[in-house]
C-alpha cells in the first residue's frame, strides 16, 4: 500500500498504538481515514455514529508548543463547525499521551515545517498549540 509522503510505517505502527490504547480507554472505534480527509482518525461509539476526527502525533521531545499545519488544523476546525464533530489532538510526549479538545481556540500562525528534507512542499503555513494547553491522560 503506497503511504502518504513523510508518514513512514514506524509512525503509523505508534498511531495505531495510542489509537487502540485509547479505543479501549474511551470506547470508542478509532477508523483510520483516507488521506483525502486530512486527519488521522474517526471516532465511532457503539451504535457506528461518528463523535470526534482525531490528528495523532507521537514526538520524541516535548517542545513549548505542537506545531501541526495549518491546513490539518483548518479540516479539523470545520468539522466540528460543519458536522458537531469533536476535533481532537492526541500526543504522544515522552513523559505521557496528552490530548487537547478544540472549542474555539486561535493560536500563532507562522511560516514553518521541515527544513531537512531539502522539499519545499514541507514548509507552509503552520499553527503552534501550546503544550501547557494538552491535557495528560
Amino acid at each position: 500500500m503506497a503511504r502518504p509522503m513523510y508518514e513512514r510505517e514506524n509512525d503509523l505502527d505508534k498511531e495505531r498504538e495510542v489509537a487502540e490504547h485509547l479505543s479501549k480507554l474511551w470506547g470508542y472505534d478509532f477508523i483510520k481515514l483516507p488521506i483525502r480527509y486530512n486527519l488521522d482518525y474517526m471516532l465511532f461509539d457503539s451504535g457506528g455514529t461518528a463523535k470526534a476526527v482525531a490528528e495523532i502525533k507521537c514526538r520524541g521531545k516535548k517542545y513549548d508548543t505542537l506545531i501541526l499545519s495549518l491546513e490539518k488544523w483548518n479540516k479539523g476546525i470545520n468539522y466540528f463547525k460543519a458536522n458537531g464533530l469533536e476535533f481532537i489532538l492526541l500526543v504522544r510526549w515522552p513523559d505521557g499521551l496528552y490530548y487537547f479538545k478544540y472549542c474555539g481556540n486561535f493560536f500563532n500562525i507562522k511560516w514553518g515545517g521541515r527544513k531537512d528534507r531539502n522539499d519545499c512542499q514541507d514548509m507552509e503555513p503552520v499553527v503552534h498549540i501550546p503544550s501547557k494547553e494538552f491535557i495528560k491522560i
